[in-house]
């Protein structure tokens, strides 16, 4: 059951984040959700069913990663669920691909989440379990090209979800990778080349996703596999 479980988002603020926020208040879920260009509102309380706040995060800052797990401990006290949402994307051949670019992107899609995960670990643990949802790709399946840094990030995104996986198992504490193939959203728009129709429809990562918050603790779920009918494009 979704209603009244705390869901941590990173990267609420727009794409498949927002998409994925709404269908869990639409579910009764309690959300914090998070993004870079959001600033801190002091006023803001915990949340109630199907309410969510907005608080500010740069997920590859361990200060403002431990920051904000400490404002959820005082004010909530634990959390059920927290999805590893936020990244970011350049897809250029790698000796096209600047060293800002590469830090970017292993900072953003692979060294945030280790310190999301790390953060949330004891509030999980504390509480008897939980589920962390990791966002990965295709690219951390298979390799593509002109994916160099990207994909990296996502392959090893792949490993930190497995072994976290093993060492949650313990515990209680689910990890779970969701491994997408082309969903459209906004990361599209400045992209050549690729239909809409076929990919698919952000509407079909909430049902994942959905699915997965809903599945009991005793439903060990390590990888799911969202690809549009023709896999790679």
């Amino acid at each position: 059951m979704i209603r009244g479980k705390i869901v941590v988002v990173t990267g609420g603020r727009r794409g498949l984040g927002r998409v994925i926020i709404e269908r869990l208040l639409e579910n009764g879920a309690r959300v914090i959700a998070t993004s870079r260009s959001w600033k801190m509102d002091e006023s803001q309380s915990a949340p109630e069913e199907g309410e969510m706040v907005r608080l500010p995060l740069d997920v590859s800052n361990p200060e403002q990663v431990r920051s904000l797990f400490s404002w959820i401990e005082t004010r909530l006290g634990t959390i059920d669920v927290l999805i590893n949402n936020a990244g970011v994307g350049h897809f250029l051949p790698l000796d096209e691909t600047t060293f800002e670019q590469w830090q970017e992107m292993i900072s953003t899609n692979l060294t945030g989440p280790f310190l999301c995960t790390q953060s949330a670990w004891p509030l999980l643990k504390n509480r008897g379990g939980g589920r962390i949802i990791n966002m990965g790709s295709i690219s951390g399946n298979i390799p593509l090209p002109n994916n160099g840094a990207y994909g990296a990030s996502k392959f090893g995104l792949r490993g930190l979800s497995f072994i976290a996986s093993e060492e949650g198992e313990s515990v209680g504490i689910r990890v779970t990778l969701l491994s997408l193939g082309a969903v459209y959203s906004d990361i599209w728009t400045d992209r050549d080349g690729f239909s809409r129709d076929d990919m698919l429809p952000s509407s079909a990562v909430a049902d994942a996703i959905s699915y997965i918050v809903d599945a009991p603790l005793s439903h060990r779920i390590e990888e799911l596999k969202l690809w549009p009918p023709k896999g790679v494009l």
